[in-house]
């Protein structure tokens, strides 16, 4: 199949994957593709007290010199067609999302509450009519702040969710040597895919190099973000290519990033520049629907020339 057709594929028909039913089946029929290609396949979930995660590990990860990873979840809708992901700043992460739209049902919950009891104070005179409009008021805006507090999943990922995956469908194409592939669940909760890549190496994360790929599909500049400590893996990655942008994370870019969980790790993302700033435009939406193919094939040309 095509790139276009892929996209298509996993990224717009089969873009949701927020439930873990949906995770599942997403990652049975995407793994497929892996062991046709004669990778061993391991789907291995995680149970937490009010919630799992699940992560897909393809190959050798335990003796792989390379691991490339991404994050396969889907976020949930911002409910703004002009939103954009800002990849190294928790205050617009995903995250943060999560956390205004709890605010927002709350004030929707207390409005609902005092219009309640003051719509009838204010219209005495109206009897059981602005009872019953009192009571469908409430339970309208009730609906409105479950819906804010749930978060409603975003339906198509091609960019944000879908283009790190079918970065590593080409590179396993290619059949690297001393690499393997993980899908990671939950960046854009709580990071809980990574901290099962810890648990599942405990002993040789660390000395692994990790590649990290999210959103490479739209945008002006590649932008390879590593912290302080991994300025030399970056600059190597990189390769002395000056069409590509090199990028410190402080400590709140770090914050819930997931390169705070590996020691040797970069993180990948195409983006473009506004006011200093990288961010992501037409995600987080119904946008969401496309992948740039040169964009695409030059980040995985550079991760392929380091990893072989």
């Amino acid at each position: 199949m095509s790139l276009q057709d892929n996209v298509f594929k996993y990224g717009v028909s089969g873009g949701m994957r927020y439930k873990e039913p949906e995770k599942l089946y997403f990652l049975n029929v995407f793994s497929k593709e892996f062991t046709d290609l004669g990778y061993e396949i391991k789907i291995l979930k995680k149970d937490m007290k009010r919630y799992s995660g699940v992560n897909c590990y393809i190959g050798d990860i335990v003796n792989a010199k390379n691991l490339i990873i991404a994050p396969y979840d889907t976020t949930i809708n911002s409910l703004n067609p002009k939103a954009k992901y800002f990849p190294y700043s928790y205050n617009d992460s995903q995250k943060e999302l999560h956390e205004k739209n709890r605010f927002n049902a709350m004030v929707v919950i207390i409005t609902g509450v005092i219009l309640m009891f003051i719509i009838p104070i204010v219209f005495r005179a109206g009897g059981q009519f602005v009872r019953i409009s009192s009571l469908l008021i409430t339970v309208i805006m009730t609906v409105i702040a479950y819906i804010l507090l749930k978060g409603r999943p975003n339906q198509v990922s091609a960019n944000l969710n879908t283009s790190g995956l079918l970065a590593i469908l080409e590179l396993a194409k290619r059949k690297p040597a001393d690499t393997a592939f993980v899908l990671t669940d939950r960046e854009f909760v709580d990071n809980l895919g990574d901290l099962m890549i810890r648990e599942a190496l405990p002993t040789t994360i660390d000395d692994k190099n990790v590649i990290h790929l999210k959103g490479i599909g739209n945008g002006e500049h590649i932008v390879i973000a590593h912290t302080k400590e991994n300025i030399g893996l970056a600059r190597k990655i990189a390769n002395k290519d000056t069409s590509l942008n090199l990028f410190t994370l402080d400590k709140e870019g770090l914050r819930e990033n997931a390169l705070q969980y590996y020691d040797k790790a970069v993180s990948i993302s195409v983006c473009d520049k506004f006011n200093d700033r990288y961010e992501i435009s037409d995600v987080l939406n119904e946008n969401d629907v496309k992948i740039d193919e040169e964009k695409f094939s030059k980040v995985v040309d550079i991760v392929h020339n380091f990893i072989v």
